[in-house]
């Protein structure tokens, strides 16, 4: 039976690989397409492409000030396990329309309308796609 590599970060459970990490695995899997864990390598890949489509699509972002419809898409968004999280949804003046803080939480979700102007947040991680 094979060990797994304690130093390998692309076997971890659910590891999506970055944009950048994207080429390189796949360029370690064309020198070595045999590697023991090539089909997890793969996988990797596969989870982090998502996530790179996601972004390209302006719906996948990070703390930040953000123009609706230019740079993010209007939808149902989450983060998760968050710590002083804020967010806010601000009109053509910069005034709010509507806003959360929270010192802690598992989950935090915000609906963000075609109508919005711009979307703030800061201090709550990734916000992806509601499920």
């Amino acid at each position: 039976m094979r060990r797994r590599d304690p130093e390998d970060a692309y076997l971890e459970a659910d590891f999506a690989a970055s944009s950048e990490q994207i080429p390189e695995i796949n360029a370690a899997l064309l020198l070595c397409p045999t590697y023991p864990y090539a089909k997890k390598w793969r996988e990797t890949v596969k989870r982090g492409q998502v996530d790179v489509d996601l972004a390209a699509q302006g719906r996948l972002f990070g703390s930040g000030t953000f123009r609706v419809g230019k740079e993010i898409k209007p939808g149902t968004y989450v983060t998760t396990d968050v710590d002083g999280c804020y967010w806010e949804r601000q009109n053509s003046s910069g005034n709010t329309i509507d806003n959360y803080f929270t010192n802690g939480a598992r989950r935090v979700q915000v609906t963000i309308r075609s109508s919005d102007y711009a979307f703030s947040s800061e201090r709550c991680g990734e916000w992806r796609p509601a499920r």
